[in-house]
């Protein structure tokens, strides 16, 4: 959709709201014969924070999600969290 803004939430905010909000398995594919621009921002919490779920179904180390992604996008390829849903 022309003038439009797309937001991907990431599988931490869906852990921190118990499965409230979804992330979105997602990937950048363009094939259009115009330019577009892909500006991924990523916002962690402090690297030594422990967090607890909403309703405190999950708790977490962010150190730990964190690693988990890079390796499993940069080391085996694979992508992270729900993006593996789309290989």
């Amino acid at each position: 959709m022309p003038d439009s803004l797309v937001v991907n939430l990431g599988d931490m905010l869906q852990a921190l709201s118990d499965d409230r909000f979804k992330s979105t398995p997602h990937q950048v594919v363009h094939t259009g014969t115009t330019d577009r621009i892909s500006l991924p921002f990523f916002i962690y919490p402090d690297i030594d924070a422990r967090l607890t779920s909403r309703q405190g179904k999950q708790t977490f180390n962010v150190a730990d999600v964190m690693l988990r992604n890079f390796d499993s996008i940069w080391e085996t390829g694979n992508g992270a969290g729900r993006a593996r849903e789309l290989q």
